[in-house]
C-alpha cells in the first residue's frame, strides 16, 4: 500500500533522448520512489532556447503551485545544479517554504565549487540564504560535504551517493570481449574526450585491432576532426545519443570502460560499468575516488595525464587476468554500495526524517 505522502521532484529535462545526469538520475528514482509514495516530477527545464525556457519554468511555476495547495502532506525534492539552475530551483525553494512544505536541496554539480568562486561576496551570501532555507541538503560525495561546510554553512549536509540499476546481461567474464575501448558521455573537454583520443594513438600502435567507441551528445564534430588529424578515421566510432538498451549491450561488449574527466560529481556512467563486471579507468576528481578504489576496482589517473591514460588502456589489455579481477571487484562494490535499491532507501529515511 502505498504512503499517502506527495513527493514532489522538481528537476530538469535536457535533451531529446531524455537529459543529462540529473534528469536520467531523477526518472529512475521517481519510478522507484512511485512503488512507496506518490511522486509527481516537475521539469523545470526542456529545450535550451531562451524563449521555450521561459515558458516551461512558467509551466512548471503554475504546476508546483497547484501541488502546494493540495491537502496532503508532501515534501518538495529540489533537484539542482550551478548558476542558472541553481537560480531557477531558488524561485521553487522559496515557494514551497512559503506554503511550509519541507525542502530537500540535493546539489548535482561539477562545477559548483567553481562556479561559486566566481562569484561577488553578494552573490554567494545569497546562495548561501537558499540553502539555508532547505530542510535538508544532500550532496553527493564527502569532497563535497567538506566544501559545503568550508563555504556555505556549518550544518552538515548528508552525502547519498548516486545508485544506478543493474546493466549485467550475462556472466561473460570481460577477457572474452572485443579489444574495445568504451566512453560514454557528453564529449568534449570537461569529460576529459580529447584526451582519450589522443591517448588511443598511441595505443593503436600496439594494438592496430582495438576500437575506441564514443557514445555521447557535446562537441562530436571538434571530436571527429581530431580524429581525422590523428589518421584515426576507421579505428574510432561515434554513436551519438544512445538509449538504455544500447548502452547495455555496448557495455555487456567492450573491454575496458574509460571517463577520463576534468571534473565530475559523482557520474552514473561509472557505476553502470561498475554493475557490467567492466574494468574502468578515470581520474582521481570529485566523488569518483569514493566510487573506485584505485588499483583496486578501477585504475585513477590525474586529470589530463594522457601518457598515464594510455599506459593504463594498454596495461589492460596486455593482461586479461588484471582485467577480470578489476571488473569483479568493481562489480562486487557496485552491489554492495550503488545499487538503485540502496540509494532510493536512504532517501526514504530522510524523508521519514521530515515528517
Amino acid at each position: 500500500m502505498k504512503n499517502e505522502i506527495n513527493i514532489i521532484i522538481i528537476t530538469p529535462e535536457l535533451s531529446k533522448e531524455g537529459g543529462g545526469g540529473i534528469a536520467i538520475y531523477t526518472q529512475i528514482l521517481a519510478k522507484e520512489l512511485s512503488l512507496d509514495f506518490e511522486v509527481e516530477r516537475v521539469v523545470t527545464l526542456k529545450e535550451r532556447a531562451v524563449v521555450n525556457r521561459v515558458r516551461v519554468l512558467f509551466l512548471s511555476i503554475v504546476k508546483v503551485f497547484y501541488l502546494l495547495n493540495r491537502k496532503k502532506r508532501k515534501i518538495a525534492h529540489i533537484h539542482t545544479a550551478h548558476d542558472s539552475s541553481f537560480f531557477r530551483k531558488s524561485i521553487f525553494v522559496r515557494l514551497c517554504k512559503i506554503f511550509k512544505t519541507p525542502v530537500i536541496l540535493h546539489l548535482h554539480s561539477p562545477s559548483f565549487a567553481l562556479s561559486f568562486k566566481k562569484k561577488s561576496e553578494k552573490q554567494q551570501e545569497n546562495i548561501r540564504k537558499v540553502f539555508k532555507l532547505a530542510d535538508k541538503v544532500i550532496v553527493l560525495s564527502k569532497r563535497e560535504k567538506e566544501w559545503y561546510l568550508d563555504n556555505i554553512e556549518k550544518r552538515p549536509p548528508l552525502v547519498v551517493y548516486n545508485g544506478m540499476n543493474d546493466l549485467i546481461s550475462s556472466s561473460d567474464k570481460v577477457s572474452e570481449r572485443r579489444n574495445t575501448v568504451l566512453f560514454l558521455g557528453q564529449l568534449g573537454h570537461r569529460k576529459g574526450t580529447y584526451d582519450l583520443i589522443k591517448a588511443f594513438k598511441k595505443v593503436l600502435e600496439n594494438y592496430s585491432d582495438a576500437k575506441l567507441t564514443l557514445a555521447g551528445d557535446g562537441e562530436v564534430d571538434e571530436c571527429q576532426k581530431l580524429v581525422k588529424s590523428l589518421q584515426m578515421d576507421n579505428s574510432v566510432e561515434f554513436l551519438g545519443w544512445i538509449g538504455l538498451e544500447k548502452k547495455r549491450e555496448l557495455l555487456n561488449s567492450s573491454k575496458i570502460f574509460v571517463l577520463p574527466s576534468h571534473q565530475e560529481a559523482f557520474p552514473l556512467t561509472i557505476l553502470e560499468a561498475m554493475s557490467t563486471r567492466l574494468p574502468i579507468i578515470s581520474t582521481f576528481v570529485g566523488g569518483i575516488p569514493e566510487a573506485i578504489e584505485n588499483n583496486i576496482s578501477g585504475l585513477l589517473i590525474n586529470a589530463g595525464d594522457i601518457e598515464a591514460l594510455s599506459r593504463n588502456i594498454l596495461k589492460l589489455l596486455n593482461n586479461t587476468l588484471l582485467c577480470d579481477k578489476i571488473g569483479e571487484f568493481a562489480r562486487e562494490r557496485y552491489l554492495t554500495h550503488f545499487k538503485l535499491t540502496q540509494t532510493t532507501e536512504n532517501i526514504k529515511k530522510i524523508y521519514t526524517e521530515l515528517l
